[in-house]
C-alpha cells in the first residue's frame, strides 16, 4: 500500500480544545518561591465546552491555575465560548524543602464531556482530546535578581499646576518576588529641582517571578516647578539597591518656542548645513533649466 495507504488508514483527528505547546522552562527557580507562566488556550469546537486543567509529573503538586484577574483563587475547569481563546495563568509553587536539581512533568487542557458522575466513595469526570505542556523547572538556592520596567507618562507635556502622571509596569525576571520602590528625580539643568522615594503600593501583590505586574499611577505635584524642560529620572530599589534605571524628559507649561526642539547652538549646526544643501539643490535646477532653454534656443535661431 505504501506510504499513501497509511494516509489513507490513519484518521485525521481535529481537536476541539488547543492550546500553546511550546515548553515551559523555568531556570534557576528558588525553592520556596512561585513562579507565574501563561497558557493560552483554545476552543475550536463549534459550541460553548468545559474546560479541565490538569498537573502530572513531578511537578504535579506545585501546580494550580488560575483566571488573570483573580490570582487568590485557583481553579480546575473554566466554560469557554466557541470560537473563543482565553489566558489562564499558571502558578508553580516550588516547595521550600526541595532539593537543587531539575524537575519535570506536563500541565494539560481537555474538554471536560459530561457531568461529573458520583459514585460512593469517589466523583469522575471524563476528560477527552486533552492537550499537554511540557514542563520544566531547574531548582537552586542561588537568588538573583532582574527588573524590566515600563515607564509610561500620561502625557510629555504638563499643564502648569496640573500633576506629572506616570505609569509603572513591572517585568520580573529574577527568581524571587519583588516590591520595588521608586526613588523618583526630577532635573532642571542639571540641577535637582525634585526627590523622592516612592514605596511599594499598600495591599498591592508582590510581583511574583516571571510574572508582569501594573501598579497604580505615581503622580508627582508641579505646583512649585516653573515652565521649562525637565528631565525625569527614576531608580528601582530591592532592599536598597538598585535594580533598574529609567528616564525621560517632559515639558511643563506648553514647551519651547520651537516645539518639541529648543532652538539652541546644536540645532543651529544642524539646521544651517541642512539650508545649504536644499539651497544648492535649488540652485541646481534652476541653472539646469536655464541651460537647457539657452540650448533650445540657439536651436531655434539656427
Amino acid at each position: 500500500m505504501g506510504i499513501l495507504g497509511l494516509f489513507l488508514i490513519v484518521p485525521v483527528v481535529v481537536l476541539a480544545i488547543g492550546q500553546t505547546t511550546d515548553p515551559i522552562v523555568i531556570e534557576n527557580a528558588l525553592r520556596g518561591g512561585e513562579f507565574q507562566k501563561t497558557m493560552i488556550v483554545l476552543n475550536n469546537d463549534g459550541e460553548k465546552v468545559e474546560v479541565k486543567f490538569s498537573a502530572s509529573g513531578q511537578i504535579a503538586g506545585w501546580t494550580k491555575f488560575y483566571l488573570p484577574g483573580d490570582l487568590k483563587n485557583s481553579i480546575q475547569e473554566f466554560s469557554l465560548e466557541k470560537d473563543a481563546q482565553a489566558n489562564i495563568v499558571v502558578v508553580f509553587s516550588v516547595p521550600s524543602d526541595a532539593a537543587n536539581g531539575d524537575y519535570s512533568g506536563f500541565v494539560g487542557a481537555g474538554k471536560k464531556i459530561g457531568p461529573a458522575q458520583e459514585n460512593k466513595n469517589e466523583s469522575s469526570v471524563s476528560v477527552e482530546q486533552r492537550i499537554d505542556r511540557a514542563v520544566k523547572i531547574k531548582v537552586t538556592d542561588q537568588e538573583t535578581v532582574n527588573l524590566l520596567v515600563s515607564v509610561i507618562p500620561e502625557t510629555y507635556d504638563v499643564k502648569s499646576g496640573e500633576n506629572l502622571s506616570v505609569r509603572f509596569i513591572y517585568d520580573n525576571q529574577s527568581n524571587v518576588a519583588l516590591k520595588p520602590q521608586i526613588q523618583f528625580r526630577i532635573k532642571k539643568d542639571d540641577k535637582v529641582v525634585y526627590n523622592a522615594i516612592f514605596p511599594y503600593p499598600d495591599g498591592e501583590d508582590s510581583v511574583r517571578p516571571l510574572a508582569q505586574h501594573e501598579i497604580p499611577a505615581v503622580k508627582i505635584p508641579t505646583t512649585e516647578l516653573a515652565d521649562g524642560r525637565y528631565i525625569a529620572e527614576m531608580e528601582f530599589l530591592h532592599n536598597g539597591q538598585s535594580i533598574a534605571t529609567q528616564d525621560f524628559k517632559f515639558t511643563i507649561g506648553g514647551g519651547s518656542v520651537l516645539g518639541a526642539q529648543e532652538f539652541n547652538l546644536t540645532n543651529y549646526w544642524v539646521s544651517v548645513p541642512l539650508a545649504l544643501v536644499i539651497a544648492a539643490i535649488v540652485l541646481g535646477i534652476f541653472f539646469l533649466v536655464k541651460k537647457n532653454w539657452q540650448n533650445k534656443r540657439s536651436g531655434d535661431i539656427l
